[in-house]
This record gives structure tokens, sequence and C-alpha cells, in this order.
């Protein structure tokens, strides 16, 4: 094999890993109130006070999370887990995925604050997407991830 061969082969392994390790710029944190809003799921009640919401996506791999809270009513917390199909976790629940994905992330906005345990919560889980929702001091938190 000649050098300039080489010098391609070596350039496309770099290019290939610096694809494969996802060299991409960080995502910004969302902070302006008229971002907030932007990714207001359509589900949520309309008298919901959207509070904190944030969407990443990675296009190459398919993966992704949405993360919301919202001030709303018991009442329109138990529409928007009925509207979902969101059904209660339980200690025996199985889940049919390899990675379990119950639980709660965090996140640098300290508006997304809410506690880390599971009681209480309501999942949805489908192959490599789940859904996870709770209702906390008048607020629901909604989390989906795909990965």
């Amino acid at each position: 094999m000649g050098r300039s061969n080489m010098r391609i082969v070596i350039a496309i392994i770099f290019c290939c890993a610096a694809l494969w390790t996802g060299c991409t710029s960080p995502r910004q944190p969302t902070y302006n109130r008229e971002s907030i809003d932007k990714y207001r799921p359509d589900w949520l009640p309309a008298t919901a006070e959207m509070i904190f919401s944030s969407r990443w996506e990675d296009s190459f791999l398919g993966d992704g999370t949405i993360k919301v809270k919202a001030r709303v009513t018991e009442a329109e917390f138990t529409a928007a887990v009925q509207h979902l199909g969101l059904t209660p976790h339980g200690a025996d629940r199985k889940y049919t995925d390899d990675i379990v994905c119950l639980q709660w992330m965090g996140d640098r906005d300290e508006r997304w604050d809410p506690s880390s345990t599971v009681d209480r919560t309501f999942v949805r889980q489908e192959h490599h997407h789940w859904q996870l929702a709770k209702y906390e001091n008048g607020f629901l938190y909604y989390q989906s991830l795909n990965h």
C-alpha cells in the first residue's frame, strides 16, 4: 500500500472515530421563557403552566430525551397519564428492555427537580422507548427516553 493510500485510510479511520464518539458541539441549556413553551406537548392541558422543558435528540443513533415540568391539578395529571397510556410502577413489575431506564434523570437546570424515587411513578415502556410521569408538590413531571 502506498503512502497516499495509507493517509486516506488513516483519515477515514479518524473521521469514523469522530462520528462514533459524537464530535458535536455541546447543546446549550434553555433558560428563557419563550423556549420553555417551545416543547409544550399536545397532551398537556391548556390550563397547565409550563415551568420547564428540554428536548435533546441524537439523529445519528436515534436516541432522545424529553423532560417536562408543569403546574397542573391532580385531576389534570390523571387525565394526562390516561391519555399517554401510562400505568403504575410496582416492585414486581417486569420490563421487556435489557436496559431498565426506570430512573429520573438529572439536569443542569435547577427548575428540573423531581425526587429520585420511583414511588408513585407511572410508566409506559415499549422496546427502547420509556415514558415516566409522576405528580409531586402540585407539579407534573414527565420524562421520555429513547435509547
